[in-house]
């Protein structure tokens, strides 16, 4: 046959003839033979041919070969996988032979159907200008060579169980409709995730780590419930206490208020002046003294029985006085001064 080295066919020589020559069999029969044998050769693919008598060589000749290579464990892709899908099956590393060696236009589709896959360019070669590409589980990409580097075009089918995000943005795109159904989405340090509009919702999961900002009165963040101890207690200024907690401690509040199921009781008989009580009831309860004496009276407060604070008095006159004071519990009381005439000593609690 007639075809070079680059499959370009050519007409053997002593083919032509013109008129007046006289020409015999051996002169055309050998290139009519030729023809016919070409014609009922596959073509080659530069003759515009599949360079295949099959249907699985047109494809692989045609780099569309439709094969599933699937890997378990650390694979090196070769020339010869150009078009294939490896298909991995567990966590693993694909390292790239030489981009040169590989050549402009080689490529292959990876999926990651288990594990993650590591894409690892041949010695300082780079893939989208990092030494090495994550496709992590759920997902699938198309590597793609240009003769010196490596490139991807990232695509996803189905939910992922997580997203990795260490640089670069997504902004504007859309990944397949997928979710994150089961697992995490992981910053890297550093870097940011920003939700500029729309909603970031959470389910079961929580976004956890140091790097997270905490929310202030000016700064949304995430928040830390209290415990009902740390809630009770009101020391810090981070922990944000539960509903449950903080309507707890109001309705505790209002119950132990002067007043809530106290009633005014008369002790006059049990009470004398001069003499110091102490409100041991675990609650505040207010004191109401009425009497009658022409020298000044006090009614005093003390936290120790010893230090007394003056809280209300009467004037130094003859006429009737009346004094009050709420007394917080553990407190003591008293009435200090002389008196005549102890009309009414009253307390509500």
């Amino acid at each position: 046959m007639s075809r070079n080295g680059s499959g370009v066919y050519s007409l053997p020589a002593g083919y032509s003839v013109i008129n007046g020559d006289t020409s015999d069999a051996s002169q055309h029969t050998p290139i009519l033979e030729d023809l016919e044998t070409d014609m009922n050769t596959a073509r080659p693919v530069v003759a515009g041919g599949t360079g295949s008598g099959t249907v699985a060589g047109a494809r692989d000749n045609l780099f569309i070969s439709g094969k599933v290579l699937s890997k378990s464990a650390g694979y090196t892709a070769v020339a010869a996988d150009r078009a294939k899908l490896i298909n991995g099956t567990a966590s693993l590393t694909l390292a790239l032979t030489a981009a040169a060696t590989l050549g402009d236009g080689w490529f292959v589709i990876v999926k990651a159907s288990t594990g993650n896959i590591t894409i690892d360019p041949d010695g300082s070669e780079t893939i989208d200008g990092a030494a090495t590409l994550v496709i992590y589980a759920g997902q699938s990409a198309t590597i793609t060579c240009n003769g010196s580097a490596f490139f991807s075009s990232n695509t996803v089918a189905g939910a992922l169980t997580s997203i990795n995000i260490d640089g670069g943005t997504i902004d504007g795109a859309t990944i397949g409709g997928a979710t994150i159904a089961t697992s995490n989405i992981t910053v890297g340090a550093s870097k940011t995730l920003n939700v500029s509009a729309g909603t970031l919702t959470l389910a079961a999961n929580q976004i956890a780590g140091a790097s997270v900002a905490i929310a202030t009165t000016t700064t949304r963040g995430s928040v830390e419930f209290a415990t009902d101890a740390e809630g009770t207690t009101g020391t810090s200024t981070t922990l944000v206490p539960p509903v449950a907690t903080v309507t707890s401690m109001i309705d505790e509040r209002l119950e132990n208020g002067v007043g809530v199921s106290q009633t005014w009781q008369d002790v006059s008989g049990s009470r004398s002046v001069s003499t110091s009580y102490q409100n041991t009831t675990g609650r505040p309860i207010m004191v109401s003294v009425r009497g009658y004496n022409s020298t000044k009276r006090t009614l005093e407060v003390s936290t120790d029985n010893s230090t007394w604070v003056v809280v209300a008095y009467s004037a130094d006159t003859a006429d009737a006085w009346a004094m009050s004071a709420i007394v917080p519990n553990n407190h003591y009381y008293r009435i200090n001064g002389t008196l005549s005439s102890l009309t009414v000593w009253a307390e509500l609690r």
